[in-house]
């Protein structure tokens, strides 16, 4: 299971569990959102995105690779598609 979490507009928590297909136990550190804020979630064939008013994160369905971008779309980071077993990562413009 691949979890992404808008937190703040700034940070979408990417949680991933390999051969888990219920769910993903929280984290222990803000397991949730506390002010409102607006996101959206959008899919194509090749891509599924998940974006705030300042930051989207872009998943490959083919390779798993997660591309983490600003609003006017500079990359700030990358996760190869190759995942360990399990993680956590709270990914954010800074």
């Amino acid at each position: 299971i691949l979890r992404l979490t808008p937190i703040t507009p700034e940070v979408i928590r990417v949680s991933f569990v390999k051969g888990v297909t219920t769910e993903i136990k929280d984290t222990y550190w803000k397991p949730e959102a506390t002010d409102v804020f607006s996101w959206s979630a959008r899919e194509s064939k090749t891509a599924l995105k998940v974006s705030t008013e300042k930051a989207s994160a872009v998943i490959d369905k083919k390779t798993g690779a997660i591309q983490f971008e600003t609003a006017d779309g500079t990359v700030k980071g990358t996760l190869r598609g190759t995942a360990p077993d399990y993680g956590s990562a709270d990914l954010g413009i800074f």
